[in-house]
């Protein structure tokens, strides 16, 4: 998995929350986000008035393939999608970041066969 080939399939993959999704293919976008959202959040507290609402578009254009890529990311792992919701809390973070970051299940499990 690349770069340009994890943003293309995340951004292709927005609504489907079904099935699995590499360490790879969810890092790549995290990166590439980050690589706009920071930017963007700095140039928005410059006073520039267009910069604030260029954020809040990038963040909500992303919304939906980010969420839907940490969904498949925990079903690699053989969690459910629900954990995701372990970010509100900041105890529950920190096992939701290591589930992200942990090796997916090597053969089929609930959610699938694991995608190469």
């Amino acid at each position: 998995m690349n770069f340009g080939e994890a943003i293309r399939l995340a951004f292709t993959n927005f609504g489907d929350f079904s099935g699995r999704a590499t360490r790879g293919e969810y890092w790549w976008f995290i990166l590439f986000y980050m690589m706009i959202y920071y930017p963007l959040l700095l140039a928005s507290q410059s006073g520039n008035e267009s910069m604030p609402i260029l954020l809040g578009l990038w963040v909500l254009v992303t919304f939906l393939p980010s969420l839907s890529l940490a969904v498949r990311r925990l079903h690699d792992t053989g969690r459910s999608g629900w954990n995701w919701w372990l970010w509100i809390t900041c105890i529950g973070a920190i096992p939701l970041l290591v589930w992200l970051a942990t090796e997916g299940d090597r053969d089929t499990n609930t959610y699938g066969p694991p995608r190469r």
